[in-house]
């Protein structure tokens, strides 16, 4: 990548709205990380791989909680990551 094109991405911000049209793993939305490059071990784990923010978790009053769902139990170092 070069400069102008890092410049240009530092400098912009994802408006994600309700969630519904970004991808979870895929998408830069998380203070500039892709999640499946940045957390591979993880996404490696995760049940859904292709769902969006929404589809992710629920509300409950005013909290968001993460429903996240994994092939196998996570192990001590995988739930760090977590």
């Amino acid at each position: 990548m070069d400069l102008d094109s890092t410049l240009i991405r530092v400098g912009c911000k994802l408006k994600m709205g309700n969630g519904n049209h970004v991808n979870f793993w895929p998408d830069t939305w998380l203070i500039g990380l892709c999640l499946a490059n940045s957390y591979l071990a993880l996404f490696r784990l995760s049940s859904f791989k292709a769902e969006i923010v929404s589809q992710m978790g629920y509300w409950i009053k005013d909290t968001w909680h993460w429903n996240l769902k994994w092939i196998r139990p996570l192990s001590t170092s995988e739930n760090l990551l977590f």
